[in-house]
């Protein structure tokens, strides 16, 4: 089995840009927040992304696909994902945690628009 440290591979990957660019405001930030992190936080973290992105690409999948249904059903899963993210993110605002919560939420409608237009074009049929 390999063993690996999510913590130790992001600042690995911060620290190479900011050899990069010495001024990186995101890289620096990386670094600073990831000493916390424990091996359950790391893995907790880790299966969240996953799933998120999953879930994601799984209604992107079903846009592509023409599932009608399956598009909806994610879409409405996103939203409230997205929503909560969009929360938590601001509870505590920065402005890239304004950025991202935004940009979920800007996803979640594009989803929609595509779900409901999937929709629309069976119920042509």
């Amino acid at each position: 089995m390999v063993d690996v440290n999510i913590g130790t591979s992001i600042r690995h990957a911060a620290l190479r840009e900011l050899q990069q660019d010495p001024g990186d405001f995101v890289s620096r930030h990386i670094i600073a927040g990831f000493p916390a992190l424990t091996r359950v936080n790391e893995i907790v973290v880790g299966v969240l992304l996953a799933a998120y992105g999953a879930l994601k690409g799984g209604v992107v999948l079903a846009v592509l696909r023409h599932h009608h249904r399956v598009a909806i059903v994610g879409a409405v899963v996103f939203t409230l994902v997205a929503l909560g993210a969009a929360f938590v993110l601001f509870r505590h605002p920065t402005p890239i945690r304004a950025a991202l919560g935004l940009l979920d939420v800007a996803v979640a409608v594009v989803l929609w628009r595509e779900a409901l237009s999937l929709r629309r074009h069976a119920l042509r049929r």
